[in-house]
């Protein structure tokens, strides 16, 4: 028996109403007149008389039916609907779930009636309360064209009605929070005095700008004039600690940047991380650069800092800078040159590391070439080995991902004794109770396919491989009849 059932099983289904419901509803009683339509070809025509068994649809003109006290939406034993009609005699459940089901589909209209209407007899309908739609059968040839159908709804008990004209509120001013300072609500083009205050948190001037925003090309005076956040001057001089100031950028625009410790990326070479080493000339204006995997060219240069013997670092201009033989001239460089203590950060970008221009071929490095993908083991080179001796244990070892299996080695026995090696496998995790089996392998001195390798009252050498070995598990198992004896097995895994 289940426990969980359908909540119709519990209590009726009702849809959730579109309308208000509350204590500012009045209930109404209307009387509706409903014509009730049917499919014709593509379309949906007023049934006025069509056959027995016909599908029709009555839309009517409320949703929300109330139940009998008009106080909830209704259902089939509560409602307020009611109407006479020969074709349609018997009032049925509608299945809120099929109309869940068909809520966005693609179905057409007549898909969806002959969904809610499957099953249904003729004579039978169902109504939908929340959206006021009555789906039936035709029981008679009736005609469906006016209908009479009462029944209540929940109506509005005032109306609002919105106004869509401009509402004027008349003068309107902004106190200021500290003072009895007023602001004027003005256009931005009235004329003003330099006491006027349009906005409290602004301060305009007397030409109606806002104050600590430069003029887009004009001349800027370090220490002087007024920036924002992010700003833009074409200067060499330095801040203090805790200054506020203005970002440095070149005269045609370009945003000055510092090469210290400049981040990785495809093309990009730093000195300081130690692509290539960047050496100045004292008394002179230049940096001779070595190491680099390219030739030199002035396009290459993005950026040159200099850091002088008290830490205070200076962006040189790269306005006119000239390259040859890979020594970089610095020609608007203020100064002299370079003195001693001066050290430089110099960011150039060039060819990707990885890119051969010779050759124009991107180079790569195998870091695990399949020459080295493979592993070398001594499984067992010992004397007096046991009956039923496995190796390296019972339970076997795990074979891992390797695709080829090979082994050599030697067994060397008496008179009247014999040694074997076998090889057994398994791909059951539980190697203490797992059926091992044993398996044949290329005996590649003897050119044969093989399960075993033995020697008796001699020494036998043996060279034994098992390719696309695609096993979980695996052991060596040795079966003496004398435990005088020599076993050697040496294993090489490869992928």
């Amino acid at each position: 028996m289940s426990l969980m059932r359908e909540q119709s099983y519990a209590s009726i289904q009702r849809g959730l109403p579109v309308d208000r419901t509350d204590e500012s509803q009045k209930k109404v009683s209307y009387a509706d007149t409903v014509a009730f339509k049917y499919y014709n070809a593509g379309s949906w025509d007023t049934d006025s008389g069509q056959a027995i068994a016909s599908l029709i649809v009555g839309p009517l003109t409320y949703g929300s039916i109330a139940n009998k006290f008009g106080d909830v939406v209704g259902n089939i034993n509560d409602t307020s609907l009611s109407f006479t009609f020969a074709a349609l005699d018997t009032e049925v459940a509608i299945d809120y779930s099929v109309l869940e089901q068909l809520e966005g589909t693609k179905k057409t209209t007549l898909q969806k009636v002959q969904a809610i209407t499957a099953g249904f007899a003729n004579g039978e309908y169902c109504v939908d309360y929340t959206k006021g739609v009555i789906y039936g059968k035709k029981k008679t040839t009736a005609s469906g064209a006016a209908v009479s159908i009462s029944y209540k709804i929940l109506s509005n008990a005032s109306q609002v009605t919105l106004e869509t004209g401009d509402i004027e509120i008349g003068s309107v001013e902004l106190k200021d929070a500290d003072s009895d300072v007023r602001a004027n609500i003005k256009a931005a083009n009235t004329a003003r005095t330099t006491a006027t205050v349009v906005v409290a948190t602004q301060n305009v001037d007397a030409a109606g700008l806002v104050k600590n925003v430069e003029i887009d090309d004009a001349a800027y005076t370090p220490a002087s004039s007024q920036v924002d956040v992010i700003g833009g001057t074409v200067t060499n001089d330095n801040v203090d600690q805790a200054d506020k100031g203005a970002l440095a950028m070149t005269l045609d625009r370009r945003l000055k940047v510092d090469a210290d410790n400049f981040g990785d990326g495809f093309g990009t070479y730093s000195n300081r991380r130690g692509d290539f080493t960047a050496t100045i000339t004292n008394g002179a204006k230049t940096i001779t650069v070595t190491g680099l995997p390219f030739t030199l060219e002035a396009g290459h240069v993005q950026a040159i800092t200099k850091v002088d013997s008290s830490g205070n670092k200076y962006t040189m201009p790269n306005t006119n800078i000239t390259v040859s033989g890979g020594v970089i001239t610095v020609t608007d460089m203020p100064s002299a040159g370079f003195v001693t203590g001066d050290t430089v950060s110099v960011l150039l970008v060039g060819s990707t590391k990885t890119y051969d221009r010779t050759l124009d071929v991107q180079k790569t490095v195998d870091q695990s070439p399949v020459n080295q993908q493979y592993v070398e083991e001594s499984i067992a080179d010992t004397t007096n080995v046991a009956d039923g001796t496995y190796y390296p244990s019972s339970t076997g070892m795990p074979y891992g991902g390797y695709k080829n299996l090979s082994l050599s080695g030697s067994l060397i026995d008496g008179a009247a004794e014999t040694t074997t090696l076998t090889v057994e496998v398994t791909d059951d995790e539980d190697t203490t109770n797992a059926s091992w089996i044993q398996v044949y392998g290329y005996d590649a001195k003897n050119n044969t396919v093989v399960n075993s390798q033995a020697a008796t009252n001699q020494t036998t050498t043996y060279a034994w491989d098992f390719d696309n070995f695609n096993y979980r598990h695996l052991r060596f198992k040795i079966a003496a009849t004398a435990a005088t004896n020599t076993v050697i097995i040496k294993c090489r895994r490869s992928y």
